[in-house]
């Protein structure tokens, strides 16, 4: 893929919003209602939310497969957050107090004790990433209690164990560190000196870049070891060593340019202790990794860009080298010399980045109308990189038309999709400003009674005029009737329940009770299907969670429609949710209106 193509996607993928956010986005708005309740009101949702999950968790305590309340009390932990963190602790304790109960698995060579040994493995996991941000001591006493009982998964042929447990296991404490970073700064530094020592990379500036947030002295500390201990290494064969070296090396000039430093949170250190960035060794540290940058690429020879196993990275080095010139004179001027002469003699063998491009940063900053001015200047992929951006920043801008113009005198219309957006921006824009019959032509390109009922319903969305709006809605029930035969269907018809909440919510509960009774069926049908077909290997009524062939647990859209209809009728949403037959669905609803109450799980970054 040629560099302007890539940059394009990549703007693209960055700026326009997923299918999945758009789906969300009226439950988007029903949260931002709820923060304007008045706090007696909030605080009675939140006892209601409160009481919803003692009885999730409660009912989740009642299920066959020890693997399966685990995982529920994992979700109640993480639901908890900072509203409880001695329940949550409380539900963590007794989770792994069930783990260390399980009965171990017999020494089987099948392929469904390996599957189950790797769901094992999973839930393990998941247990000590969990626990982490409560009670990082009970997490990493856990981890290792339990490493020595850990059965070895087989390879796929039945044949041989698979020797990939140690180094998820090293992994593992990676990650575990990444959630010490934010509780315990020290113990997480520990943890990265300690792989550092034994040549594991995995999520090495990761940590250092939660502990810069958190602990700038730590992640000063971690960052002049790290450059330290990879001041000789091969940076065209060691891949892991080359990441970590690219990642730190440029986020390290971000931040003595000023461009990012971080912002310690101060909790109980004094602001003395935390306040100031150190500077000096942050500067120490780039100039080691420029050190080690410059090595390599004055290693890079004419051979190593003709081998094909080779090439890849030597350029890489050379462009880095490149880009980094400006930091190696005023860090390493005596090296600059040798360096730019070794860039010469290969000046055609890599990629020159285009000198008008600002960073990231700077262009995102830049308004539409100052990136056009910049594209204006620019020539061939360059150019078409900055017209593209202008037009996705000119859509988040509500600049509608600025966008089209963009897209058809500079980019051809080429975009199918960004098009299409523009499209859906100029049908809301004419909707909010009472043009219901210019919004309404969007309505003759679709031949689907469907989609034109999902389309109608949307456009209701954006109605300010109630009667119109209820006007939407009627033509949209009138397409829709009684149909629920399709997936899109079912997601027409929850959409539409939850958009006529506000006229008949009567309606709105029985339409959602129907559609419920609906996916009901289809999940216990998969289920018999697959059973039937040996795709589930269990015997057992009860599955575990994450044994799961198909989608079983697809709730229409009701995920990202719960809190409109609980706001309407907490009760009622309840007993809607009740009705659901998989538990763990219940489970998913039910943890998605508890959080859009009290806010979202305390580690879910």
């Amino acid at each position: 893929m040629n560099f302007k193509l890539f940059a394009v996607l990549f703007l693209i993928i960055s700026l326009v919003p997923a299918p999945a956010a758009a789906q969300v986005r009226p439950q988007t708005a029903a949260s931002s209602r709820l923060s304007d309740l008045p706090p007696g009101e909030r605080a009675a949702l939140e006892k209601k939310a409160l009481a919803l999950l003692d009885e999730i968790v409660s009912e989740g305590m009642g299920l066959q497969l020890a693997e399966n309340r685990i995982q529920v009390l994992i979700s109640g932990a993480e639901i908890l957050g900072k509203h409880d963190e001695g329940r949550a602790r409380g539900y963590l304790q007794e989770a792994i107090n069930q783990y260390l109960s399980m009965a171990p698995l017999p020494n089987d060579k099948s392929h469904d004790y390996s599957l189950y040994v790797k769901l094992r493995q999973s839930l393990r996991e998941k247990l000590i990433l969990a626990t982490a941000p409560f009670d990082p001591g009970m997490a990493l006493e856990f981890m290792r209690t339990t490493r020595t009982s850990m059965p070895v998964a087989q390879a796929a042929d039945n044949v041989a164990p698979s020797p990939a447990i140690p180094e998820e296991e090293k992994q593992l404490e990676m990650q575990l560190a990444m959630k010490l970073a934010e509780s315990d700064p020290k113990l997480a530094l520990q943890f990265a000196e300690e792989a550092l020592k034994q040549d594991q990379y995995y999520q090495l500036a990761d940590i250092w870049r939660r502990l810069q947030r958190k602990d700038p002295k730590s992640a000063a500390i971690l960052a002049s070891e790290i450059a330290a201990k990879l001041k000789s290494a091969d940076l065209r064969r060691n891949h892991g060593a080359a990441s970590v070296v690219n990642e730190m090396v440029f986020e390290l000039r971000k931040i003595v340019h000023g461009e990012k430093a971080p912002k310690p949170q101060t909790s109980q250190r004094t602001q003395e202790e935390t306040s100031a960035v150190p500077i000096q060794e942050t500067e120490q540290a780039l100039g080691a990794f420029l050190e080690t940058i410059i090595s390599n690429a004055l290693k890079v020879t004419a051979a190593s860009l003709m081998d094909v196993s080779d090439q890849g990275q030597a350029q890489n080095l050379l462009s880095q080298a490149q880009l980094l010139l400006p930091e190696i004179e005023k860090y390493l001027p005596a090296r600059v010399s040798v360096l730019r002469a070794r860039l010469n003699q290969f000046d055609n063998a890599y990629y020159h980045p285009p000198a008008v491009v600002d960073s990231s940063e700077e262009l995102e900053a830049k308004s539409a109308t100052e990136l056009v001015a910049m594209a204006e200047k620019s020539k061939g992929g360059t150019q078409d990189v900055l017209y593209s951006q202008a037009m996705m920043k000119a859509l988040t801008e509500n600049r509608i038309d600025l966008a089209k113009q963009i897209s058809s005198q500079h980019l051809k219309g080429s975009y199918d999709f960004v098009n299409s957006e523009i499209e859906r921006l100029e049908r809301e824009r004419a909707l909010k400003e009472g043009k219901l019959e210019e919004a309404r032509k969007a309505l003759d390109k679709i031949s689907f009674s469907t989609d034109r009922a999902s389309l109608l319903t949307k456009m209701a969305e954006n109605v300010k005029d109630s009667k119109a709006q209820k006007q939407l809605l009627d033509e949209a029930r009138s397409l829709l009737g009684e149909r629920m035969g399709t997936r899109s269907q079912v997601e027409a018809q929850i959409s539409l329940a939850a958009a006529y909440l506000p006229f008949d919510a009567e309606y709105s509960f029985t339409l959602l009770e129907t559609a419920i009774e609906k996916l009901n069926s289809i999940v216990s049908a998969s289920q018999v299907l697959m059973k039937f077909s040996q795709e589930m290997q269990n015997e057992d009524e009860e599955l575990p969670f994450d044994q799961s062939g198909i989608p079983n647990w697809f709730t229409g859209g009701f995920d990202s429609k719960v809190l409109m209809f609980a706001q309407k009728d907490f009760a009622r949403t309840k007993a809607a949710i009740a009705k659901w037959q998989p538990f763990h669905a219940r489970l998913i609803i039910s943890i998605i209106l508890i959080t859009s109450i009290l806010g979202h799980p305390s580690n879910s970054g």
